[in-house]
């Protein structure tokens, strides 16, 4: 199963209905690539949790979004010693380090290098693979789909916090994972599938 965040609400796509067991109120339509059936889509999700059913969902998602333009990204859940997790606050909302991934560099790399120019670390050491997610933005008339691949990281060191100024970020902050919630009630929907990926696994 997949979803994807459009406007900060996921649009599921799943081969089976029971994929979505644990997700309550959500309504069903199969599959079919066509104009008017985005139409229809986008103006049902709006009001409602939708899941479309596919036999290849992850070929709709290229499909339903062909129209956008398809970039990558990469980031981190990154825990020190004390089991605090790192956070940074960019435009009055508190998200996880990340950034796109650049000409020939892959994704592991990707993301330690974000972790260290957006917070100001030197060598967070990537632990395991976490979690990949989705979600669609607009910028400038171009709608965009991004996939943020995304890796747990430990950090042992001291070391000073420094937010990338010239990205946005304001803030950057070690958080106890007991004061998670207020944190999380200010993020996006990605960021709190993300945290709660990391909290069942960890």
């Amino acid at each position: 199963m997949y979803k994807v965040f459009i406007n900060d609400k996921p649009l599921f796509f799943a081969q089976k209905k029971q994929q979505l067991d644990a997700v309550e109120k959500v309504e069903f339509y199969k599959y079919e690539s066509s104009a008017e059936f985005y139409s229809k889509i986008s103006r049902l999700q709006k009001n409602m949790l939708i899941c479309l059913i596919s036999n290849r969902p992850k070929e709709s998602i290229k499909d339903f979004f062909k129209e956008y333009c398809f970039i990558t990204a990469a980031g981190g859940v990154v825990q020190n010693n004390t089991n605090q997790l790192l956070f940074i606050y960019r435009n009055n909302v508190w998200d996880l380090p990340k950034g796109k991934i650049e000409k020939n560099e892959d994704e592991k790399t990707a993301a330690v290098r974000e972790v260290e120019e957006e917070c100001g670390l030197k060598g967070p050491i990537i632990t395991n693979d976490l979690i990949s997610t989705y979600h669609t933005y607009e910028r400038n008339g171009q709608l965009y789909l991004k996939k943020t691949y995304w890796f747990v990281m430990s950090y042992a060191k001291e070391h000073s916090l420094v937010p990338q100024i010239e990205e946005g970020i304001t803030k950057v902050k070690w958080v106890n994972t007991k004061k998670l919630k207020s944190y999380i009630e200010n993020s996006y929907g990605t960021i709190k599938s993300v945290i709660a990926e990391f909290l069942i696994k960890n």
